[in-house]
């Protein structure tokens, strides 16, 4: 056998729990899984085959989250977009992460990073982790050792103080 039907034969179990628990639906799970392993097949000669094992799975399910990732903002502006054209024009913006991702539009990856870096300790580390290099909650606790409901709450916190700064920022700008 090749080394594709190894890894698949090997992780595409695991790889299936993962995006189905990110998804939470079966037919969805498995066609994000058939697009995982296509990148894999054309990223297969870029292996090293002979390195951390761990290292090789973890890569795996990281272009498996991307995927889900991927989908569920793809299934979620179009859910989104539907519901604009229901209710009309609907110029208020109803959660704080619409508020965040409208204003974050505005902005460069630079300068949002740098307004997430000046929250504070508190706050700076959860916000990277989730917003930069899109952590979950779960991977968020089990890194800095904090408990869920912590995360989740400094990550509500953190995303309230980097939209008055993105806010205050703009009326500086004079936008």
């Amino acid at each position: 056998t090749n080394n594709f039907d190894i890894l698949y034969n090997k992780y595409n179990k695991d790889v299936m729990k993962y995006v189905l628990s990110i998804v939470k639906n079966w037919q969805d799970a498995e066609d994000i899984c058939q697009e995982t392993w296509m990148v894999i097949a054309k990223k297969i000669d870029t292996f090293n085959f002979g390195s951390n094992e761990l290292l090789m799975k973890s890569y795996i399910l990281k272009i498996a989250k991307n995927r889900s990732l991927d989908y569920l903002k793809l299934r979620n502006n179009e859910i989104k977009f539907t519901v604009d054209e229901l209710d009309g024009d609907n110029d208020e913006l109803s959660t704080t992460d619409d508020a965040l991702y409208s204003l974050c539009a505005q902005e460069t990856v630079e300068e949002i990073v740098k307004c997430i870096e000046s929250l504070g300790d508190v706050y700076k580390d959860v916000m990277l982790f989730y917003y930069v290099n899109e952590n979950t909650v779960n991977e968020i606790s089990m890194m800095l050792k904090l408990g869920v409901k912590t995360v989740r709450k400094r990550i509500e916190r953190g995303r309230k103080q980097l939209i008055e700064m993105l806010k205050n920022r703009r009326i500086q700008n004079g936008k």
